[in-house]
This record gives C-alpha cells, sequence and structure tokens, in this order.
C-alpha cells in the first residue's frame, strides 16, 4: 500500500519480509537507528502528501499532510457480490 515505505524496509533489511513476515523481526535493531527511522519518516509523510494533493484535486478538500488520518475502506470481495446478486434474483 504504500510503496516508498516498503522500499526504506528492503533497503534495510532486503526483500525476504515480502515472502516472509517474520523476517520483519530484523527491523528490531534499527529502531534506534536515525537514519532507519529517517527513512520511515519520509515515505510516511511522502504518502500523505500524495493523498491529500489526490483528495484536493479529486474533491476540493484540503487536509493538512501533517495531520493524523484515520481512515477505513470495506472491499466487497467477489464471492459475497455474486452471493447478493442470487439474493436478488
Amino acid at each position: 500500500a504504500n510503496p516508498g515505505l516498503a522500499a526504506a524496509i528492503t533497503e534495510a533489511i532486503d526483500d525476504g519480509w515480502i515472502t516472509d513476515l517474520s523476517e520483519l523481526a530484523k527491523l528490531k535493531p534499527l529502531a534506534e537507528d536515525q537514519g532507519f527511522r529517517s527513512a520511515i519518516r519520509a515515505a510516511k509523510r511522502d504518502a500523505k502528501s500524495r493523498f491529500a494533493d489526490w483528495l484536493k484535486s479529486t474533491s476540493g478538500i484540503s487536509v493538512d499532510p501533517d495531520s493524523i488520518f484515520d481512515s477505513q475502506i470495506k472491499r466487497i470481495h467477489e464471492y459475497k457480490r455474486q452471493l447478493l446478486n442470487a439474493l436478488r434474483v
């Protein structure tokens, strides 16, 4: 969902975490590493800025990328759609 964040993690611990989430434990020693923390902050800030730009361009609503965002997204899976369509018949 956040390519910049994924890239920062991959740069720090290699790409094994993508298929084995237990590899994320390798991040623990980096918790106090200022370079790693800066990379993570930058990736998250960039994603929030891109979201704020998208929101402004699609809805006209301006938000401060430095504020806290809370969002909820619900996805209806295809099989649920098929079931709902079957029930409508």
